[in-house]
């Protein structure tokens, strides 16, 4: 059988719906860590496309002249 636990860290559950202004600021949080976590991702797959476009020409050239 699946136990499921329900309790948060503090020992309470979250049931009910929070204040506006806590939740205003952990949605903001949330997005902003988000948006952090989207620019790691992204970061590598940037640096790559730019690597690619300075060397391609490069190598191209190189092939032409050895065939």
């Amino acid at each position: 059988m699946i136990k499921v636990n329900l309790l948060t860290s503090g020992g309470r559950t979250s049931v009910g719906p929070s204040t506006s202004a806590e939740s205003t600021g952990d949605q903001k949080e949330i997005q902003k860590q988000g948006l952090v976590k989207l620019i790691l991702i992204l970061l590598p797959v940037i640096g790559m496309y730019i690597y690619e476009l300075q060397n391609i020409p490069t190598l191209k050239g190189e092939r032409g002249s050895l065939q």
